[in-house]
């Protein structure tokens, strides 16, 4: 004969509280996926200006930085901090270097290494 499973009620019951609770699950997960898509994208649109743009950011210490600022065809230089933001002066764009430091690139295996041989010392 062959053998029959029976399940109790409650057993029923536990199996479908599961089965919604994974549901909800994906449901928020797939919430989640799609506001943060749509609250990035709206971050892009308010960030693409054409008269305004941030050449260079220097930080001085934990709440105050330099900023390199282009507004329009002048380019100046701006102290913020949390709640002040101070003209500094007019820059001469032409005069400014905006090459990138070069940083030797290295691969995780290389910084491994390098740790492992410098601890050995």
């Amino acid at each position: 004969m062959a053998n029959l499973v029976i399940l109790s009620t409650s057993q029923l019951n536990g199996f479908r509280d599961a089965l919604v609770l994974a549901l909800v699950f994906v449901v928020i997960v797939v919430a989640c996926y799609y506001s943060t898509k749509f609250v990035s994208k709206a971050g892009l649109n308010l960030q693409k200006n054409k008269n305004i743009k941030v050449l260079e950011v220097f930080r001085l210490n934990q709440t105050k930085y330099l900023y390199i600022v282009k507004m329009g065809d002048k380019t100046m230089s701006l102290g913020v901090t949390k709640d002040h933001i101070e003209f500094l002066s007019e820059l001469n764009e032409e005069s400014l270097d905006f090459t990138q430091a070069e940083t030797p690139h290295k691969d995780f295996k290389e910084l491994l290494k390098m740790y492992k041989d410098k601890k050995e010392e």
